[in-house]
């Protein structure tokens, strides 16, 4: 599997660039999360959407060669004038209220780590590039646990002013920020979600930043704070950013959202933020309290199948060995949710109907959904359901609500099953999935020894161990292995008491890589988090 960028067209003026490390032979890239800002001037006669592009370079001005950019996976997709909307919130088919920008609705792309050239061109109903305007073009690097936000900007007609006059400085409104929202009371293992809504009056741009408060984990470095969740115009000309954080004990913390207005730069810039260089900045600050006695601690048995199952040997036997170990201790007539993951991007879409025709030939009393847009609900599955099944074939999850449900279901007792192999991460934020997964993330196994791992090519060897004391799920299994095709999350068990009964291989001479394939956490076993 490629590295999947996400390209999510918001207003957000950062800027990134190339890095100065070489990458390690033997290194696994990691899934990258890539947000991009395309701003296009108020003056649109004639535009019908922007194309954007990833082209692979062979180097990153001034830094290390990169052999793998040569044949990597080129991206290019037109967003259409109707995906648009204004910075302000309105509708790209409303006419504008002011100097504004437009910015486009989010986008997925796959593409190798690797050296790349962002390209964002405005282009008529054609498709060919609208010649009054200046198009944007930088340099990407596409690596390790990289958190990107990208700004090309595209300016059609007068190029913006780069200041404000005296006149204009006093009438500037500063943004109104309408709410700050977070979670009431959490425990130390959930995701707390923060959800800050503002917009400005001038309908000038608007920036959301977020200063990074003490004891709330920022992700494998401090260049991932903040883990953004969700961002979207609203239809009222409001703008929602959502950001996620997991606490590292109990207490109380207190999260801050800065919002600023920007100025329109040149093409070649990013926005300045207009608080910053004339003053009236627009401050809100929340507490979150993390309480303790909210135990991370399941009192349910759940699974991690780093695989998907519907061409695996044997599937049948491990799916049915994982429910009947799950509900060995609980009702007579348990009753089973299969859910797919909404960020399953189109991959493998049958693999949820194939686990949930197989627990149906078991006889268990199965029901099957897509995840909601708004994520599971914990008081809807608590009602009804023994086990919740997730799939997702080959990515991550990323929803925080589905992740809440999900460790709270099985804080009180209920069976979780996380099947696919890319389920131990979370988007933008891998920290965030070992709560529910007891492993620590380490890469998504697309290289392995210096080797593509993909579907037709080089493969991991799946083995299933003996443990000490038949374990239920083996049952029919000891012993066997098999060729599995795709990429598996590389992890390393956290040593909390969870046991691996299946790990994935792959050899080459002088290297190994192993990682766990199948796990298990009972919690009877299982040691204090």
């Amino acid at each position: 599997m490629k590295t999947s960028i996400v390209v999510s067209l918001i207003a957000a003026g950062l800027t990134v660039s190339c890095s100065t490390t070489p990458p390690d032979e033997f290194k696994t890239p990691e899934r990258t999360d890539v947000r991009v800002s395309a701003a296009v001037q108020a003056d649109i006669e004639g535009l019908a959407g922007v194309r954007l592009a990833l082209n692979p370079t062979m180097t990153c001005e001034g830094h290390w060669d990169d052999a793998q950019a040569e044949g990597v996976a080129t991206w290019a997709e037109v967003v259409e004038l109707d995906r648009m909307v204004w910075s302000d919130g309105a509708r790209s088919s409303e006419a504008p209220k002011g100097y504004t920008e437009l910015l486009a609705e989010t986008v997925f792309v796959d593409v190798d780590p690797g050296c790349y050239e962002l390209f964002a061109q405005p282009v008529d109903a054609d498709g060919e590039l609208l010649s009054r305007c200046v198009d944007s073009s930088s340099e990407i690097t596409v690596e390790d646990h990289a958190s990107l936000a990208l700004s090309p900007q595209i300016l059609c007609g007068e190029t913006p002013r780069m200041e404000l006059s005296p006149a204009e400085v006093e009438a500037n409104l500063a943004p109104e920020i309408d709410a700050l929202k977070v979670a009431s009371v959490v425990s130390p293992c959930e995701i707390v979600k923060i959800c800050a809504t503002a917009r400005d009056p001038d309908f000038d741009m608007v920036e959301f930043a977020w200063p990074e408060p003490l004891g709330l984990d920022q992700g494998p470095d401090a260049a991932s704070w903040p883990t953004i969740v969700y961002h979207a115009f609203n239809e009222d000309r409001s703008v929602t950013q959502c950001i996620g954080v997991q606490a590292e004990a109990a207490g109380s913390y207190d999260v801050t959202v800065n919002v600023y207005d920007l100025v329109r730069p040149r093409a070649d810039e990013r926005p300045s933020r207009i608080e910053e260089m004339y003053g009236g900045l627009s401050v809100a600050t929340e507490s979150v309290e993390v309480e303790a006695s909210l135990d991370c601690a399941p009192t349910g048995r759940s699974a991690v199948i780093l695989m998907t199952l519907a061409d695996a040997p044997s599937a049948p036997t491990l799916i049915e060995n994982t429910l009947a170990w799950l509900v060995e201790d609980g009702p007579a007539a348990p009753r089973v949710l299969v859910v797919l993951d909404d960020n399953h991007r189109g991959e493998d879409e049958g693999e949820g109907e194939f686990i949930l025709q197989t627990l149906l030939d078991a006889g268990y009393a199965s029901d099957y959904m897509l995840e909601p847009p708004t994520g599971l609900e914990f008081e809807k599955l608590s009602e009804i359901y023994s086990v919740v099944w997730l799939v997702n074939p080959s990515h991550g999850m990323d929803d925080v609500d589905t992740h809440t449900a999900l460790l709270r279901f099985r804080q009180l007792g209920g069976g979780v099953v996380l099947q696919g192999d890319d389920i131990s991460r979370f988007r933008a934020n891998p920290r965030f999935m070992e709560p529910l997964t007891y492993l620590r993330y380490e890469g998504n196994g697309t290289v392995a020894c210096g080797e593509s791992i993909e579907e037709g090519g080089e493969t991991y060897r799946v083995s299933f161990f003996e443990t000490e004391g038949a374990h239920p799920v083996l049952a029919g299994l000891e012993g066997q292995s098999f060729s599995y095709g795709g990429d598996i999350d590389l992890t390393e068990p956290r040593d909390h008491g969870e046991l691996v009964l299946a790990w994935a291989s792959y050899e080459s001479p002088g290297c190994v890589v192993r990682t766990p394939a199948v796990v298990t956490l009972d919690p009877d076993k299982l040691t204090p988090w």
